[in-house]
C-alpha cells in the first residue's frame, strides 16, 4: 500500500475509524446507528482502496518528462533524415507483434504496403528501392496494450474503446464520439487534458491524441491507418482519419 497515495490515506483512516465505531456500537455503547456508520466507513474504506490501486505510480511530472524525452528523440531523427511524409499506423499482425507507425522516407505507402513488415527500426516495406521507413513506437501505439480486449470494427465499438482508454485508464480527457464523413473516421474528442503543442514529430506522427486514435482505429479495423488532420474546436479536439485499403 502506498501511504502517499490520498486514496490510500483515505481508506486507511476509513477502516480504522469505521473498526473502531463498530466496536463501540457493538459492546460499548449499544447503539445501532454507531454500528450503521462503523459499516458504511468499512464499505468506503474497502472502494478507496481499491481506487488506490488504480492511481498510476509514476509522478505525472516524471511521466511527462518520459513523454517528452522520447518525442524529442524521433523528432530529432526526423529531422536528420529530413523526412516531412505523413507517419501511418500499422495493426500487429503486419508487424507481427505490437501496433507500430511507419513513416516512409519517401512518398505515399499505402499502394506498396505489403501483408507482413519486419519489426526493425529501418524496414523495406514494398518492392521499389524508395520502399524504406522508420518503424517506431508512439504514445498511441504503446496505449493500445492497455485495451482489456480487441475493439471491434463498428463506430460504437470503437468510440466505447477510446472513450475507457482516454477517460478511464489515461485520464488525458473526458470522451470520444467516433462518426464517419466522406470515407473518413472523424473523431472528436471532449475536454482534453493534455497540451497539445506542434511539434517537429508532429507533423509526421500527429500529436499525443491523434496518435492514440490512429493506433486503436488500426487496431479495431486491422487495416493502416493515417492521420489526415487534427485541429482544436472550441474546448475539444477533432482528429480526421483515414482507414487505407
Amino acid at each position: 500500500m502506498q501511504l502517499r497515495n490520498p486514496y490510500s490515506l483515505a481508506g486507511l483512516v476509513s477502516l480504522l475509524t469505521g473498526g473502531l465505531l463498530v466496536v463501540l456500537g457493538q459492546f460499548i455503547v449499544p447503539v445501532n446507528w454507531v454500528v450503521a456508520l462503523g459499516i458504511v466507513l468499512l464499505i468506503m474504506a474497502f472502494i478507496f482502496f481499491v481506487l488506490g490501486r488504480t492511481v498510476p505510480r509514476l509522478p505525472p511530472a516524471y511521466s511527462h518528462l518520459l513523454l517528452q524525452t522520447g518525442l524529442n528523440n524521433i523528432a530529432s531523427l526526423i529531422e536528420e533524415l529530413g523526412i516531412s511524409t505523413r507517419a501511418v499506423y500499422l495493426p500487429p499482425h503486419v508487424t507481427g507483434g505490437q501496433p507500430r507507425a511507419l513513416i516512409p522516407l519517401h512518398d505515399d505507402i499505402s499502394p506498396h504496403l505489403g501483408d507482413f513488415v519486419p519489426d526493425r527500426l529501418i524496414v523495406r516495406y514494398g518492392e521499389n528501392p524508395d520502399d524504406i521507413g522508420l518503424l517506431v513506437t508512439t504514445v498511441g501505439t504503446a496505449a493500445v496494450a492497455m485495451l482489456k480486449q480487441k475493439p471491434g470494427r463498428t463506430l460504437p465499438e470503437m468510440e466505447t474503446a477510446l472513450t475507457s482508454l482516454m477517460a478511464g485508464t489515461l485520464g488525458v480527457a473526458d470522451g470520444a464520439s467516433v462518426s464517419e464523413s466522406d470515407g473518413h473516421l472523424v473523431i472528436e474528442i471532449s475536454q482534453p487534458h493534455i497540451e497539445l503543442e506542434e511539434t517537429r514529430a508532429g507533423r509526421c506522427l500527429g500529436g499525443p491524441l491523434a496518435s492514440l486514435v490512429a493506433a486503436v482505429a488500426a487496431y479495431s479495423h486491422d487495416r493502416p491507418v493515417q492521420v489526415t488532420g487534427e485541429e482544436k474546436v472550441g474546448r475539444g479536439y477533432r482528429v480526421t482519419l483515414k482507414v487505407l485499403a
